[in-house]
């Protein structure tokens, strides 16, 4: 006697849809209601296909390496992944009764009957794992894009933009799996209220300056001085803030003896970033019944690596040509989409620290408060005689009569920005420490073997 499974017994929303809308009316064998359902035959051919593309059977015996290591250790072999039947209720998420009856059809398909297999997809013996998703052809477009943007035509590619809209564009509306949101809020109450941003100073005129408007000279610079980086083009400013003040300190490269100017900013409004360094470790919440799963997965598959890519060292040498790529997804980002900048790990500081980088539109500085009678400001070190040593250093604002001072940061938009001046600091370099990883250098010698004439 057949048995049917209705939709309303069935947990996968995906599976449970096609359930519905393909089936016939029967009366389930789980909850005995007469609704659209499938007999187990037709449900095990949806799983099937399910398995086939998004799973892979993993070696029911140990083989190569794991062989061997597990030979020397006298340990037993236990394949990755799941059960079959596990990953039958996993996924499809149907009353247990059914599995076991389930996997007995597929066992029966598969079966080699010929006698050459030992084990089939769906031998009681069987473990499943994810596949690897193949984003070979994302790659291959954005091999393209690079090649395009850097010997082509950098600011007017239509290939930029297709393929910047195919990985970046909605993706606040995929489900994503991972320890860490890929889209974060900024701001007041907020996981990200505040950033730091360090400068480092040779000069001590320069020095002094700073710390007399720190607004000015430790903020993002007026676009007529803002350099190339990795996510701005010249002429570009945009605000390059930290997680901590190491992390700013670090990115900075201060030399031994130099001051480094580290402030705390504010985030005056609600901002969105996006997480690159979260999506390098990001899987899509799916299921494998859902059609259009497979290029989710394909697509963030991709972004995983590109993320990654994207976050490694550039070698100084390197940055012209490199940052290209960097600065173009950057613009794209700024532009075409509702993010406010990206937050990505800082290669300079390792350690999981972060930087955020907030988009031109969004990086303005507020003007410090200007007192109507202040006429100057004057930097006072002071003393611990006891140690011998430099405490601390005073902003004193001189208030009087007179012209009062002003200086104009170059200002195109609201603030979204304010500089904390209780919590402003200098760092005195001392010394620079280096994390590194050691390799020998062999040298061999090895006789020449004489080629083979092939003169007659």
């Amino acid at each position: 006697m057949k048995k049917f499974l209705c939709y309303e017994c069935i947990g996968d929303k995906h599976l449970r849809y096609i359930v519905e809308n393909s089936g016939a009316k029967h009366k389930c064998s789980h909850c005995h209601q007469h609704n659209q359902a499938f007999n187990l035959a037709k449900l095990a051919e949806e799983i099937d296909s399910a398995f086939k593309e998004h799973l892979q059977m993993s070696p029911v015996e140990p083989q190569g390496y794991d062989y061997i290591a597990l030979t020397q250790l006298n340990k037993d072999y236990v394949p990755k992944g799941s059960p079959v039947n596990e990953a039958i209720e996993l996924h499809a998420q149907i009353p247990y009764e059914f599995v076991e009856e389930i996997r007995k059809e597929l066992d029966d398909k598969h079966q080699d009957w010929d006698g050459i297999e030992q084990y089939n997809d769906f031998c009681e013996e069987a473990y499943y794992t994810e596949k690897d998703a193949d984003y070979s052809e994302y790659l291959e477009q954005w091999k393209e894009f690079e090649n395009e943007v850097r010997t082509t035509s950098r600011y007017f590619s239509e290939t930029a933009t297709d393929i910047l809209e195919t990985c970046f564009a909605g993706l606040d509306e995929i489900g994503i799996n991972g320890r860490n949101q890929i889209i974060v809020n900024a701001g007041k109450d907020s996981e990200i209220p505040f950033l730091y941003r360090a400068r480092v100073f040779q000069s001590p005129s320069r020095f002094e300056e700073a710390l007399k408007n720190p607004d000015k000279h430790i903020g993002p610079p007026p676009h007529e001085f803002a350099a190339a980086g990795r996510m701005n083009a010249r002429g570009i400013s945009v605000f390059y803030g930290a997680s901590t003040p190491e992390v700013a300190i670090a990115e900075v490269r201060p030399p031994v003896g130099s001051n480094v100017v580290v402030g705390r900013f504010n985030i005056l409004s609600r901002l969105k970033l996006l997480d690159l360094g979260a999506l390098i470790h990001a899987t899509p919440k799916g299921s494998i019944f859902d059609r259009k799963y497979l290029s989710i997965r394909q697509r963030l598959t991709f972004l995983n690596n590109l993320c990654l890519k994207m976050s490694q060292p550039v070698m100084p040498d390197d940055e012209g040509l490199d940052y290209v790529i960097t600065q173009v997804v950057s613009e794209y980002l700024a532009s075409r989409t509702d993010f406010d900048g990206v937050i990505f790990p800082s290669v300079q500081h390792g350690e999981d620290g972060n930087n955020v980088v907030l988009f031109h539109k969004v990086s303005t500085v507020k003007e410090l408060d200007v007192d109507a009678g202040l006429i100057g400001i004057r930097i006072e070190r002071k003393y611990d005689y006891d140690n011998y040593e430099l405490s601390n250093y005073t902003r004193n604002e001189i208030i009087g009569e007179g012209k009062a001072v002003r200086w104009n940061l170059g200002q195109n938009s609201d603030p979204q920005i304010e500089l904390d001046l209780n919590d402003l600091k200098v760092y005195n370099i001392r010394s620079v420490k280096f994390n590194f990883k050691t390799y020998d250098v062999r040298t061999i010698k090895s006789k020449r073997q004489p080629t083979k004439s092939t003169s007659k």
